[in-house]
């Protein structure tokens, strides 16, 4: 009885460290061309079907729909 709930609270602490360190991983460093020729440099936070999620330099956070977007370049991976 003992060495299961050991084993269960030592899986439990692998399961939550693991976690915790995928939280701490940071998105790639990005650059995006549009369509109107600006361009919007940040890190890549998320990306879904028909947009992507960039968070800027001054933590401002911004979704860019993929239909405007004409170029992705990849700067350097960080964190």
């Amino acid at each position: 009885m003992k060495k299961s709930i050991s084993m269960m609270l030592i899986a439990a602490v692998l399961v939550l460290s693991l976690n915790a360190m995928a939280k701490d991983r940071r998105g790639a460093k990005v650059m995006l061309t549009m369509k109107d020729g600006r361009t919007i440099e940040g890190e890549l936070d998320a990306a879904k079907t028909d947009a992507l999620i960039i968070v800027e330099p001054e933590s401002l956070m911004t979704t860019v729909p993929v239909a405007d977007v004409v170029q992705v370049q990849l700067k350097k991976r960080t964190g």
